[in-house]
């Protein structure tokens, strides 16, 4: 039994360290994709969307929800386009290494809204830790000026960790609701639908070959 649990936290661990690595691998591709951060994001969800429906396609999976769940669904997306844009900005405004960390306080922001949202008691770990966070921060920014690009960069990517946080909350309550997978299509879509008018408004998005090509991989 002793081993079994220790093989699960083990696969845990694993599986936490190659998704912080996947993601710090995304924040490369808005230095290196020719690109606005809005064009970056759109093609993100667009072809995250896409993928995500063709797998539901051919495992031949429903896409069947209520309206409602629809709505909150899109809602999601919206904050999620958000999240994609402030975190492509907030690297191409400073570094990899500043978009990335700021991020990374989202846990802040989800100790701060959990207790509101679903009623708990935080936790003395989860405030110490949310501080540590914080603190990160702070020394990152060599100057508390809108003139400095690496200011605005912080800024901006705590917008992006602000952002995660709530779509971390909403997605806790369609955990119990619907598959993963699901929600991701819906959340996706949606904010590509969202993300369109601006980006056709803007004529940002002409990507050349080599930017769809990293832009699928992305």
């Amino acid at each position: 039994m002793g081993g079994r649990k220790a093989s699960v936290k083990t696969r845990a661990l694993a599986a936490v360290n190659i998704a912080v690595l996947l993601f710090g691998l995304a924040g490369l591709f808005a230095k290196w994709i020719s690109l606005n951060a809005l064009a970056i994001a759109f093609g993100r969800v667009l072809f995250s969307s896409l993928a995500l429906g063709l797998f539901r396609l051919a495992g031949r999976r429903s896409f069947r929800v209520s309206g409602r769940e629809l709505g909150r669904l899109a809602a999601a997306g919206a904050v999620l386009a958000l999240h994609w844009w402030a975190f492509l900005a907030s690297v191409q405004l400073s570094t990899v290494a500043v978009g990335t960390l700021t991020f990374a306080a989202f846990p802040l922001f989800v100790t701060l809204l959990e207790p509101l949202v679903f009623r708990q008691k935080p936790s003395k770990r989860g405030i110490l830790a949310a501080l540590v966070i914080l603190l990160g921060v702070i020394v990152t920014v060599p100057a508390f000026s809108f003139e400095n690009r690496m200011f605005r960069g912080v800024l901006v990517g705590l917008l992006s960790a602000l952002a995660y946080a709530v779509l971390t909350v909403m997605n806790k309550g369609f955990a119990s609701r619907l598959d993963g997978a699901l929600t991701a299509f819906y959340e996706q879509a949606s904010a590509a639908l969202l993300l369109l008018p601006f980006v056709l408004k803007t004529g940002c998005f002409r990507p050349s070959l080599p930017d769809l090509g990293l832009l699928l991989v992305l």
